[in-house]
């Protein structure tokens, strides 16, 4: 995803606001900088598009979790956490074994996880 928005509009505003060079045509002048801004235009849809489609599977996510079952969050959390530990047992760089946990499919399972962990030690200590 493009993340450049703020350069982008500062360059459509310089291609705007610059001083028009003398040159041999000028109908060849405001083509290239209809080009130019043609092309910024495109980037910057692209961009606002990749946002959209962001906020939409964030939305989607959070639909997920206010609509599933207990039991199948559960199910999905012991079933990441099993898969997590599989993956940090072949990792033997502690930053690769942190982005493992901070992946964005797996933050979520992680902390749910954690809570179940801390209710069980809850209980046990009484």
């Amino acid at each position: 995803m493009n993340t450049h928005l703020y350069e982008e509009i500062k360059s459509i505003e310089d291609v705007i606001n610059e001083e028009k060079p003398k040159q041999v045509s000028n109908k060849l002048q405001t083509e290239d900088e209809y080009t130019k801004l043609k092309n910024k235009e495109d980037k910057i849809l692209t961009l606002l598009d990749d946002i959209h489609s962001k906020k939409a599977e964030d939305m989607d996510s959070i639909k997920y979790f206010s609509s599933a079952p207990l039991h199948v969050i559960i199910f999905k959390t012991f079933k990441t956490i099993l898969n997590l530990g599989k993956e940090i047992r072949s990792k033997d760089d502690p930053y690769q074994i942190v982005e493992l946990i901070l992946k964005k499919e797996n933050i979520i399972y992680v902390g749910i996880a954690l809570v179940i962990f801390s209710i069980l030690l809850m209980f046990i200590s009484v």
